[in-house]
């Protein structure tokens, strides 16, 4: 999220707190619609932001909440796609460092995949070998 918004030159902080957050309640609230229904309450009580809780919202389609900012577009186009693209790294010899998009999908993932490389050691995949 945070290498998008420097793309698309939007606020990386905020890109990449939503990044972080939108999925911080599924653990307490699995089922739909609590998540992200009940995660939004926690959110605002803790003064997120309308903008914030809104694309959290929107990644989830049974919540009704429009993806009508480019931040609700970008998180929903991420979301699901982050996780398979770690899941392919972290079941390669070699991880994330010589996996390409033909190996998945298309400039999209490739998108993905260079955004995590760019944290990998700060999510879990491990380290490039020397």
């Amino acid at each position: 999220m945070r290498r998008y918004a420097l793309q698309l030159g939007q606020d990386h902080e905020v890109w990449g707190i939503v990044g972080l957050l939108h999925d911080f309640d599924y653990e307490m609230y699995p089922a739909p619609p609590d998540h992200p229904l009940k995660g939004s309450e926690v959110l605002a009580a803790r003064g997120y932001s309308e903008q914030i809780r809104r694309a959290i919202l929107g990644h989830a389609t049974y919540t009704g909440v429009p993806r009508d900012t480019l931040l609700a577009r970008a998180l929903y186009a991420c979301d699901e796609l982050t996780g398979f693209v770690i899941a392919c790294s972290l079941v390669r010899p070699s991880g994330i460092w010589d996996l390409e998009s033909r190996s998945v999908l298309d400039q999209h993932i490739d998108f993905i995949i260079g955004a995590l490389r760019d944290v990998a050691p700060d999510v879990g995949l491990k380290p490039r070998d020397p």
